[in-house]
């Protein structure tokens, strides 16, 4: 059996990325039914999976959790904007 071709192509979050100008990028994805999240280092963005249409973002990882647990911004990996 082999693997179904690609239904949908879009280019996800752009160079350099947002607040790092990595290379390469460290991108991981998760697909869901209507959307796609892609997290490339310290950025994520949400996209429509059927048009490629940016939904929410590109933005830094840290606003995911912002204020929510107010201890998370005295450590340092909050400060630093790396997944804890």
């Amino acid at each position: 059996m082999s693997m179904p071709g690609t239904l949908n192509n879009f280019d996800g979050i752009p160079f350099p990325g947002v607040a790092c100008n990595c290379a390469p990028p460290d991108t991981n994805g998760e697909v869901g039914a209507t959307q796609y999240v892609q997290i490339a280092n310290e950025g994520y963005q949400v996209f429509d999976k059927a048009t490629g249409t940016s939904l929410l973002g590109p933005a830094g990882i840290q606003t995911v959790w912002q204020g929510l647990w107010r201890s998370l911004r005295d450590h340092r990996q909050w400060r630093s904007g790396r997944p804890l």
